[in-house]
C-alpha cells in the first residue's frame, strides 16, 4: 500500500511539473543577436571557398602558405560586408597548405592537404 501511495505521489509530482512547464514562457533578452563572424570554409572539389561577414568593416588580411612557409597568395580586404573568395588547388602540389585569415587581432586558418 505504501509502494502504491509513492507511485501515485510521484505521478502527481510528474504531472505538475509538466503542467508547470506547459505554462511557462520563453523570453529573448532585448539587444542584438548574437551573430558568429567566423570565418566559413567549404571544400568544393579541388577548390576552397571562404566566407566572412564582416560587420565592424574590419580590415581583414588573407594568406596562403604552403608547408614550407612561403607565402602564396596575400590579400587584404578593406570595407567589404561579405567576403567571399575562392582558391584553386586543382594544379597545387601535393602538399599541405593553410589558409589564413586576419580580422581584428584574430588569427583563423584552415589546413588543407593536397594528395
Amino acid at each position: 500500500m505504501k509502494t502504491i501511495r509513492n507511485f501515485a505521489v510521484g505521478i502527481a509530482l510528474v504531472t505538475v511539473s509538466i503542467l508547470s512547464i506547459g505554462q511557462s514562457a520563453v523570453y529573448a533578452t532585448e539587444g542584438d543577436p548574437v551573430i558568429d563572424e567566423r570565418p566559413f570554409f567549404r571544400t568544393q572539389g579541388d577548390r576552397v571557398i571562404l566566407n566572412l561577414l564582416n560587420l565592424d568593416l574590419d580590415r581583414v588580411k588573407l594568406k596562403v602558405i604552403d608547408q614550407n612557409g612561403r607565402v602564396l597568395y596575400q590579400a587584404v580586404i578593406e570595407d567589404e560586408l561579405v567576403i567571399e573568395k575562392s582558391f584553386n588547388f586543382e594544379n597545387a602540389y601535393e602538399g599541405t597548405y593553410r589558409v589564413m585569415v586576419i580580422s581584428a587581432g584574430e588569427t583563423f586558418t584552415e589546413k588543407i592537404i593536397v594528395s
